[in-house]
């Protein structure tokens, strides 16, 4: 039987203050670098989106302040106990900026990514800033157009360019309502003229969320979700998760859809959007999360599925739970509901002697952390998840693992009461999930 623990983030306050501030004996090792709850941030309303770790396990924190044509990007870097040694606010006035990305660059820069759009909405555009580990600004591009919307999901390094992926609304046929867009700047960020950057049908909705290179292919994956007519034959459009496979200029060389019947419990008109995507190290495949919106019950759950890397394609594929693209039957978590949104979602891949995968979501306004093993099954029992959260909207940001095990958790805390101010928390847990061995 599944047992859950509602923790309050009043209890782990407490709990992560005594931990931070109480005598401990001089021959005891302190529970300071093992686990706490930092509330990062300034005055009035932060938002926890993204992290990344860097080499000396310090982390990299990407969120937003302030709210409507106010809101601007909240840039952070903490040490690994937490302690913040610089944060910055990055934005121009009378534009409104959404956080999407923060990436650690192999030249050691930060790369961040966010949508910039005027207060009334009427258009999207994207923006990269790149940062040394300072938050000194080192080089920056805005890409977009008057009146359409490109929203931004992820930025992605390659060998020799950087890729941001998305949606857009900027095409030519009327019936299209959006489309793909994998765009390619090549490492000063200037546009590759010779790559094709829109991807999906004329009648559909299509997004790419991650774009991953595969040099050992010279191939690139872009993950993503596409809205297609309903399997039952009855004409309705739902959301599937779908991989386009790029060659080098672009170009489709063949495409992969995870229909319905892949998500266990998922009816035919049903839809799945991806989240999240990582590779699984040592490049031995690829964890992808996301929500599966159950129309009948107005309800969401999470789903998480594992692929191979070196995939031989047969342009299309339609992939069954069965199909030899996965690494285990992907796994649907019923106890994850919460009302259908655009949650985010994050996955990733544990390093720990026991492998696996932690899984970061939503649960009726809570903060969700669950992991499973390799073959996609519960790790944890009694619980066998973790729920986060007080009475207010708390959100789920990115799950990362720190060297020695410890569970890296950011997201979104409401303090007080439903209408309290919002606070980015970082949690540092135990490799069980808990604020403690």
């Amino acid at each position: 039987m599944r047992r859950r623990i509602l923790i309050s983030m009043v209890t782990l306050s407490v709990l992560g203050y005594c931990l931070t501030t109480c005598d401990i004996a001089g021959n005891m090792e302190s529970p300071f670098d093992r686990y706490f709850v930092k509330y990062i941030g300034l005055a009035g309303n932060q938002t926890g989106v993204d992290m990344v770790k860097a080499r000396d396990e310090s982390i990299y924190i990407l969120g937003n302040t302030g709210a409507g044509a106010d809101k601007q990007l909240f840039v952070a870097h903490v040490t690994a106990e937490g302690n913040v040694l610089w944060d910055k606010v990055i934005g121009t006035p009378n534009n409104v900026h959404e956080a999407c990305d923060i990436e650690l660059l192999t030249n050691r820069n930060i790369a961040i990514l966010a949508t910039t759009s005027d207060a009334a909405g009427s258009y999207r555009n994207f923006v990269v800033r790149v940062i040394d580990s300072l938050g000194n600004m080192v080089d920056s591009v805005t890409y977009g157009q008057t009146n359409y919307h490109w929203n931004a999901y992820s930025f992605s390094e390659t060998t020799d360019s950087f890729i941001v992926s998305g949606s857009t609304d900027s095409v030519a046929v009327s019936t299209d309502p959006a489309n793909a867009f994998a765009v390619r700047f090549d490492k000063t960020l200037r546009v590759n003229p010779d790559w094709k950057m829109i991807y999906g049908s004329d009648t559909d909705l299509d997004a790419a969320v991650r774009v991953v290179e595969v040099p050992s292919e010279g191939l690139f994956y872009t993950f993503g979700h596409s809205q297609r007519l309903g399997e039952a034959g009855d004409g309705l459009a739902d959301y599937n998760v779908m991989i386009w496979v790029l060659n080098t200029t672009g170009e489709f060389r063949n495409t992969i859809m995870f229909v319905n019947s892949c998500i266990p419990k998922s009816g035919p008109n049903d839809d799945e959007r991806l989240g999240s995507v990582s590779v699984i190290p040592p490049n031995n495949g690829f964890v992808m999360s996301g929500y599966a919106a159950i129309r009948a019950t107005d309800q969401q759950r999470l789903f998480a599925m594992t692929i191979r890397k070196d995939l031989e394609f047969v342009n299309p594929i339609v992939a069954s739970p069965n199909h030899e693209i996965f690494q285990a039957p992907p796994r649907l978590d019923e106890a994850s509901q919460s009302q259908i949104s655009l949650t985010r979602s994050s996955a990733f891949s544990s390093q720990g002697l026991d492998g696996g995968f932690l899984v970061l979501g939503s649960e009726n306004e809570n903060i969700y952390l669950k992991k499973l093993d390799d073959r996609l099954e519960d790790a944890w029992t009694s619980p066998s998840s973790f729920l986060f959260g007080g009475i207010g909207n708390d959100l789920p940001g990115t799950v990362l693992e720190s060297r020695d095990g410890r569970i890296l958790v950011l997201g979104t805390i409401v303090l007080g009461d439903i209408d309290g101010q919002q606070k980015i928390v970082l949690m540092k847990l135990s490799p069980n999930g808990r604020l403690g061995e």
